[in-house]
């Protein structure tokens, strides 16, 4: 149900859109700016020194336990105790886990 602070959102909105379309088009110089066009305010291009994906080093343990969490077929399994435990194991066995 629209109420007037969805009313003024929405048309900051709009507002913000309407600058930076303005502001494209002063940006592009002269003729029509296409919408497929990236102009002066497109993200740069990562150099070759920036790593793109992670290139962080884990331990042996560390990828053995996701190993053993992938094969997995239930979250008590993940855990280490049986469908029939209580609560109070539940939490200790995610505490063990998460450590």
């Amino acid at each position: 149900y629209p109420s007037r602070k969805c009313d003024d959102v929405q048309d900051r909105v709009n507002n913000m859109a309407d600058e930076n379309e303005t502001d494209s088009r002063q940006d592009s110089g002269p003729g029509p700016s296409s919408p497929g066009s990236t102009g002066s305010r497109a993200y740069p291009e990562p150099s070759n020194d920036e790593a793109t994906t992670s290139s962080a080093e884990y331990t042996q343990e560390q990828i053995d336990a996701v190993k053993r969490i992938r094969k997995c077929k239930n979250y008590y399994e993940i855990l280490g105790v049986n469908k029939s435990a209580s609560e109070i194991e539940l939490k200790k066995a995610y505490r063990k886990l998460a450590l």
